[in-house]
């Protein structure tokens, strides 16, 4: 704090641009109000997002089925069918990790 005219003190301009920026409280509550409404989902959120989960697992399960038939017609080699499939079952497990646990 700097003495002010009159022998009060005032905030630094490093003091005052952090008050401005963050308020009173500091940084920790206003990031904390940040997060408000990843607590405050409604049930419809969480619905739309396990729907969305399951639409791309089931995208998933079309991928490896077309796969597999690339290879039994020949469209591809072995190499790139199991190339390939590790990639889709990756993406599979992330996916999985990801559902919403009750």
């Amino acid at each position: 704090m700097r003495p002010d005219i009159g022998g009060r003190s005032r905030p630094s301009a490093a003091a005052a641009a952090r008050e401005r920026t963050w308020g009173r409280r500091g940084a920790s509550s206003a990031c904390s109000n940040l997060l408000w409404p990843l607590r405050t989902l409604s049930a419809e959120a969480r619905d739309s997002g396990r729907i969305e989960i399951e639409f791309r697992l089931v995208g998933i399960e079309a991928e490896r089925a077309e796969l597999q038939a690339m290879l039994r017609r020949g469209d591809i080699n072995d190499h790139t069918a199991r190339k390939l499939l590790t990639e889709i079952t990756f993406s599979e497990a992330i996916l999985k990790g990801r559902e919403p646990r009750d």
